[in-house]
């Protein structure tokens, strides 16, 4: 398993819907939006911080992501 950091400005996706890739993030510092839906059909569902975690279920299934997730 490799560990990288990554940084990501403020409105910048670090997933979006659709994508195909295997790959789980934790937050070490910063906010993330968690946002579903498309277009002008976006609703904000979750708000995670540092420590919180999310695209591990992309570990485990072969499926595109359902969410976008965005630095704020």
């Amino acid at each position: 398993m490799s560990k990288n950091i990554m940084y990501f400005q403020n409105a910048e996706n670090v997933i979006k819907t659709g994508q195909l890739e295997q790959r789980m993030f934790i937050i070490l510092e910063g906010e993330v939006t968690i946002i579903l839906g498309d277009g002008d059909n976006q609703i904000v569902v979750a708000r995670l911080s540092k420590g919180d975690f999310f695209g591990e279920i992309s570990l485990f299934t072969n499926t595109p992501r359902s969410a976008t997730v965005r630095a704020i």
